[in-house]
């Protein structure tokens, strides 16, 4: 997974190619905080052709919904003070559940997959369907994970005792496929 300011390097890189809209022009400012104020991780200014506007953007690295949420929050809040700027949540990919979050909230999208949703005046940009590019790569089961520990415990409270699976993950009301 990546952190934040490697999806906003991509992001810089990879703009056009993601919003595919000729005579679309954006540049991105990286937001530095002056003090202690909280402020959007990042400024999207756009032009295409008479139009001139700014999105303010909050960037996901991780897969949270809370953290989705606290995002949408923020924005929400800098919005609030500035309603001449467009929300936009940024991430390596949004799911379908995550994109329709944004919607009903009001917050526009884009992800590093290519799927895109911003509509501001006379642009309406929606390009979804996309396939995640940045899947999770998780680690193979732990000794101490949830289920392993089940089986562990299960198995070491009668150390003679020989398991067949199915009476093991019975015992312990889990699926054998474990």
């Amino acid at each position: 997974m990546k952190k934040e300011l490697e999806i906003i390097k991509e992001l810089v890189q990879r703009a056009g190619e993601i919003i595919q809209i000729e005579g679309l022009e954006i540049s991105i400012d990286i937001e530095k905080p002056l003090d202690n104020r909280l402020q959007p991780d990042l400024v999207i200014h756009v032009s295409y052709q008479d139009l001139v506007f700014d999105m303010v953007g909050e960037v996901i690295a991780q897969h949270s919904s809370s953290v989705l949420k606290a995002k949408i929050a923020a924005l929400k809040s800098y919005i609030k003070n500035d309603s001449a700027m467009i929300p936009v949540i940024i991430s390596e990919y949004l799911s379908p559940e995550r994109r329709s979050l944004c919607r009903d909230e009001g917050i526009y999208f884009m992800d590093l997959s290519g799927n895109v949703f911003i509509k501001y005046r006379s642009i309406h940009i929606e390009r979804i369907g996309f396939p995640n590019l940045y899947p999770e790569k998780r680690k193979g089961r732990g000794v101490f994970s949830d289920k392993a520990s089940l089986i562990l415990r299960e198995a070491f409270k009668d150390i003679n005792k020989k398991w067949g699976i199915r009476e093991l993950a019975r015992s312990i009301e889990l699926d054998p496929g474990f």
